[in-house]
């Protein structure tokens, strides 16, 4: 009788384990249905986020392409309206997006500097290196960027050649050449410590022909054209930019405290229309979003891109 007690009560913690178990697995299955049906949910707004980043890049580039008038871009156009209006909520009803074109020859082109011959262009060193003064940098980033530059082996002061580079963990080559984007000036010498939260993107380029845009160069471009061409005159060049529209480079002159020395040293860099813009746009859905950043060349009547990264 013991023994059948003893029996009744093991088989009864059997089933109490079992049954422990099925429910545990019930759990656990129930857990990992509910972690699928949630990723499932993230990866379609996922998409649905990155499919609307990537319809307004296509939506901004029509409207570049759409342009009237192409001797003249400025901020008054309705690309440049795009970041404060934002887009017809009608195009993605169900996502929240974000939109801002930038031009790209409001920035000083930072391959400029470089001549075909492979030599320093003076005339551009001297405005990067207002810039970079500006920014608060100096020589210490100037002179690894000359380097980094040029076609020649020798080192500047505070420089770095390709000797410098093979040093670093990894090693990687010196260009002596173009930059092939903005974010491949960090891999100079003292710049990304010099730089620190500035994003370089937001004063330099490598898409344009060099040519800056007074209608949509920043104060900080503006003032790195000319000594003369202080915080002052960059202001009123804004102020005026923001009422009406510089259609011509002689528009310059009607700026008060624009002398005709200054804007005779400065003219050959400047142009009223533009030849890139880039695009950056954020898509929200739900808990998810995606960024893309693009950039885009007038091509005869329209625009092609030349640049597409997805994060």
């Amino acid at each position: 009788m013991q023994r059948r007690k003893q029996e009744k009560g093991a088989a009864l913690v059997v089933t109490l384990l079992i049954i422990t178990t099925l429910v545990g697995l019930a759990v656990g299955f129930s857990d990992d249905a509910g972690v699928e049906m949630s990723l499932a949910a993230y990866s379609r707004d996922g998409y649905r986020a990155m499919a609307a980043a990537s319809g307004a890049v296509q939506y901004a580039v029509g409207i570049l392409a759409s342009d009237e008038n192409r001797a003249m871009d400025s901020l008054r156009e309705d690309w440049g309206l795009l970041e404060t209006e934002g887009l017809p909520k009608e195009l993605f009803p169900d996502v929240t997006v974000r939109c801002r074109v930038v031009d790209e020859n409001g920035k000083i082109n930072i391959n400029a500097l470089r001549t075909a011959a492979g030599e320093i262009d003076e005339k551009y060193r001297d405005c990067v290196e207002r810039l970079l003064k500006i920014l608060g940098m100096g020589e210490e980033q100037l002179n690894p960027v000359l380097d980094w530059l040029d076609a020649d082996d020798h080192t500047r002061l505070d420089g770095a050649e390709n000797l410098y580079y093979q040093g670093r963990e990894p090693p990687y080559e010196c260009a002596n050449g173009p930059f092939l984007t903005t974010a491949q000036m960090y891999l100079v010498r003292n710049v990304q410590q010099g730089a620190g939260k500035i994003n370089l993107a937001d004063y330099f380029t490598v898409y344009t022909d060099g040519k800056i845009n007074i209608n949509t160069a920043s104060r900080e471009v503006l003032q790195s054209l000319d000594d003369e061409l202080d915080a002052n005159l960059a202001e009123a060049i804004i102020t005026y930019r923001a009422e009406e529209d510089f259609m011509s480079i002689q528009d310059l002159r009607a700026i008060p405290g624009m002398s005709g020395e200054l804007f005779s040293r400065i003219a050959s860099m400047l142009t009223v229309k533009s030849s890139a813009f880039s695009f950056e746009i954020e898509g929200v859905c739900g808990e998810a979003s995606s960024r893309v950043r693009a950039v885009a060349r007038r091509v005869g009547e329209g625009l092609n891109l030349v640049y597409w990264q997805v994060s």
